[in-house]
């Protein structure tokens, strides 16, 4: 792909616009950008399927990704608007990794956002409740630790 052909060529000066600054700027903005799906969201009402939905990627993958929204680049809980990060990190490792695209997998756990603004956002994507936290939220990524 001719994406990846010139990040390849010019990885040290494309940086900056693959990952950070950029990302950030892309995640806050993400789902008033969003053109298509990209990746694999899992949400908290999924919870006992995440086996089952993992087996069903299309891709055995090589390598994942993973964020569940919170903490961005400094600039707090962006929830399901933090696929970004995933994306982002993947493409680096394509470039300087060798992996090969298709064989990557971005993944967002939405486990809801704290930021008010965010989910009552018209072009957020997420789930439109309050982050789950606690032991909750740590059951939730050990049962996607184990599906993996």
């Amino acid at each position: 792909r001719l994406f990846y052909k010139v990040l390849l060529d010019n990885v040290v000066d494309l940086l900056p616009v693959v990952y950070t600054p950029t990302v950030g700027e892309a995640c806050e903005r993400f789902g008033a950008n969003f053109r298509d799906m990209a990746g694999l969201y899992l949400s908290v009402h999924e919870r006992g399927s995440f086996r089952a939905t993992l087996d069903n990627w299309h891709e055995t993958p090589e390598i994942i990704v993973v964020t569940d929204g919170g903490r961005i680049l400094g600039l707090g809980d962006l929830g399901a608007g933090g696929m970004g990060i995933p994306i982002g990190k993947l493409h680096l490792y394509v470039a300087g990794g060798g992996f090969h695209p298709s064989k990557t997998l971005p993944i967002t756990i939405d486990v809801g956002c704290d930021r008010e603004s965010v989910i009552t956002s018209p072009a957020y994507l997420g789930l439109r409740m309050k982050r789950i936290h606690g032991q909750e939220h740590e059951a939730i990524m050990d049962e996607f630790m184990q599906a993996v």
